[in-house]
């Protein structure tokens, strides 16, 4: 498990043993509390899965599909522009 994802889930757990109960969900790790390696890390990875959606776009045709796959493809976009404006800030 990469350094990122262990942080994310460690704050995930604090979260479950503050409500007491069991949460099943992906979590993105919080920039802010990353690591310059930790987000060097998370930027590679959300590269990569950028890329896989790029190899995987639905057919338009399909438009709940090709919704769906836009939606997460932007959402990639963001959180990489995120992590970079964030090592940009570290990095000075």
């Amino acid at each position: 498990m990469k350094s990122y994802e262990e942080a994310a889930l460690e704050q995930l757990k604090k979260l479950e043993d503050e409500l007491g109960i069991k949460i099943d969900i992906q979590v993105e790790p919080d920039i802010e509390s990353l690591t310059v390696e930790q987000l060097e890390e998370y930027l590679e990875d959300l590269e990569c899965r950028l890329s896989d959606l790029e190899d995987n776009e639905p057919n338009s045709s399909d438009e709940e599909a090709y919704d769906d796959w836009e939606d997460e493809y932007s959402n990639i976009e963001d959180l990489i522009e995120q992590v970079q404006e964030r090592l940009e800030e570290l990095r000075g």
